[in-house]
């Protein structure tokens, strides 16, 4: 019973560290979102626009890669940064549709932290799916709070069973 307690014990540890690393994660790039939607603009140049693509868990994922350039206080910076909170997809339609708003050349305004300028957003704010983002992380949480639940009340019933 004590090794079951344990690997128990060590199972929880290892998903409540997983949800607490995608809650941070997830609060750090929901603070940055709201917090963008204050900062100054400043005219950017897109220099690079294409679709990459990695493997994921589903096949393929489609990334939008974007770098443009834009000066602050006579410095020059340079960034791949959309948005905060920009996913991958899973259509290359959909990724491609992001990427060609966004042509080699062309001008656009950049919203950049002005206490620390190379941190910079083409998009301002929060993406429409954030909420579907925050309820799997509350989804996770919750599933990790019953199963601790379930096994630690089946265990007092064994424990007191035997």
């Amino acid at each position: 019973m004590a090794s079951n307690k344990k690997a128990r014990s060590v199972g929880f540890s290892i998903l409540g560290v997983i949800a607490c690393c995608l809650s941070v994660s997830l609060s750090s790039q929901v603070y940055w979102s709201v917090a963008s939607r204050k900062w100054p603009s400043v005219a950017a140049q897109i220099t690079s626009s294409y679709v990459s693509s990695q493997r994921s868990l589903n096949g393929s994922a489609w990334i939008p890669d974007v770098e443009y350039r834009y000066r602050v206080a006579g410095q020059e910076h340079r960034s791949t940064r959309i948005r905060f909170l920009m996913g991958v997809f899973n259509s290359l339609d959909a990724a491609a549709a992001v990427s060609k708003s966004y042509p080699v050349g062309r001008i656009i305004m950049a919203a950049y932290d002005p206490g620390s300028p190379e941190r910079s957003v083409l998009e301002r704010g929060m993406p429409s799916d954030l909420w579907r983002r925050i309820s799997m992380v509350g989804l996770l949480w919750l599933a990790i709070g019953f199963l601790y639940y379930h096994v630690s009340h089946s265990a007092q019933w064994i424990d007191e069973v035997s």
